[in-house]
Parts: C-alpha cells; structure tokens; sequence
C-alpha cells in the first residue's frame, strides 16, 4: 500500500501529461471528448490518494478515540491512586505512628 508520503513524491503533474483538448474530435453520439490514457491514469491516481487520506483520516480519529478513552482511564486510575496511597497512610500513622517505610526491609521506622 502506498504512503501519503509515497503519493506525495508522485504527485507533481507534468505539462506533457495533458493534451490539447482541441484537437481531440468529438464524438458523434453525445458530444462528449474521449481523455487520454495519461489523463485518466492523473484521475485515477488523484481518486486514490483521495481514498487513501480518508482512510487516513478514519485511522486517526480512531486512534485518537482510543488515546482519549486511555487517558480517561489513567487519569482514573491516579486518582484512585492517590486515595488509596491517603488511606493506607491514615491507616499505617494510626497504627504505627509517624515514621517512614521500607518496603524492600519489611520495617517502619519511627521518626
């Protein structure tokens, strides 16, 4: 699959790749004018860069659904942190005293 990056370097459309539209006959039928092969290949691919940024575009936004919903949750997860780190605390100076922990140790240290 092509990247944006990819169709970018390809998008330059040069002079030549168009004819003079002039000199084309009409056709008999419904007055409409036959493109070149090089004009339809410019449409073709200009159709699918289209199609490539919208599916682009899609990604993106789920993507960023999926951060904002991430982040929602983390933030959620902090604050019940930061309760449960309050409540251990509480529980820990009502029990021990004020003093610190070392968890690797196993032991409170008074202050």
């Amino acid at each position: 699959m092509a990247t944006i990056k990819d169709l970018k370097n390809k998008s330059k459309i040069e002079k030549e790749d168009f004819i003079n539209t002039d000199l084309l006959p009409k056709m008999e039928n419904n007055n409409t004018i036959k493109l070149s092969e090089t004009e339809i290949r410019l449409l073709t691919d200009l159709n699918r860069k289209k199609d490539l940024v919208t599916r682009e575009v899609g990604f993106l936004a789920q993507q960023r659904l999926n951060l904002d919903y991430r982040q929602v949750e983390a933030e959620k997860l902090y604050r019940d942190n930061l309760e449960l780190e309050r409540q251990l605390g509480s529980q820990f100076t009502e029990k021990y005293g004020n003093g610190t922990i070392d968890i690797e140790k196993g032991i409170f240290i008074p202050s």
